[in-house]
C-alpha cells in the first residue's frame, strides 16, 4: 500500500503547484503593465514556481535578503537578484511570494521596513 499511497502524495503534490501557477498567471495578467512584479527568494522555492510555468516575462527581477547574491542570476534562469530594499521608492509594487514558513517573516519585514506599500501575491 506504500506505493499509492506515495504516489497519491506526489500526484497531490503536482496539481496543487499546476493549480498554484495556473492561479498566479491568472493575476500577474491582470496587473497593469506600469506596476513592477517581482518574485521574492533567489532559491529552490524560486524554482520550482518557474518549473512549473510562473511567466517570468513581467518579473523585473527576484529579490533575496542575502548579499552574497545581489547582482547575481539565478541557476537556470534569466533573472538576476536585487535586495528587497529596491522596493523602498516604488508605488505599490507587487511581490510574489511562495516561500514557505518564511512568508509572515519576510513580508512584515518588507512591509514594516522597507515599502508598506507592497501588494503580495501568496
Amino acid at each position: 500500500g506504500l506505493y499509492e499511497h506515495n504516489k497519491k502524495l506526489y500526484l497531490d503534490y503536482v496539481d496543487y503547484h499546476k493549480q498554484l501557477i495556473k492561479d498566479l498567471n491568472v493575476k500577474i495578467d491582470n496587473i497593469s503593465e506600469d506596476q513592477p512584479i517581482y518574485l521574492f527568494g533567489a532559491h529552490i522555492f524560486a524554482q520550482y514556481l518557474i518549473a512549473f510555468g510562473l511567466d517570468t516575462s513581467r518579473i523585473v527581477s527576484l529579490l533575496d535578503n542575502d548579499p552574497n547574491k545581489h547582482g547575481k542570476r539565478l541557476y537556470g534562469t534569466n533573472l538576476m537578484v536585487d535586495s528587497p530594499k529596491a522596493l523602498a521608492q516604488l508605488e505599490n509594487p507587487i511581490v510574489i511570494l511562495k516561500a514557505g514558513v518564511y512568508n509572515k517573516e519576510i513580508k512584515a519585514d518588507i512591509l514594516n521596513n522597507i515599502n508598506d506599500r507592497v501588494v503580495f501575491l501568496e
